[in-house]
């Protein structure tokens, strides 16, 4: 059994096996995200990064208040570097 796995990994295997499981709830906003949604985001955050030039091991700041966006980013990151 390999253990090795990263936060996107994570995310990608959750999206697959449970699309529609819920993943994240917003509190201010009252919305929740299901496996799917949240794997989408993040994916659309790392072409983002790529479509820039960034490449794996570039040092990327984030400044977010802590909603959901933080974690789409975070784990577009995690998916960049994989």
């Amino acid at each position: 059994m390999n253990t090795d796995i990263n936060i996107g990994g994570f995310l990608t295997t959750r999206a697959y096996l449970n699309p529609s499981k819920e993943a994240l709830y917003d509190v201010a906003a009252d919305r929740r995200f299901n496996f799917d949604e949240l794997n989408r985001r993040a994916n659309q955050n790392c072409n983002a990064l790529q479509s820039l030039g960034l490449e794996k091991g570039d040092r990327v700041a984030v400044l977010s208040t802590q909603r959901p966006v933080i974690f789409f980013s975070i784990n577009g990151f995690y998916v960049l570097l994989d």
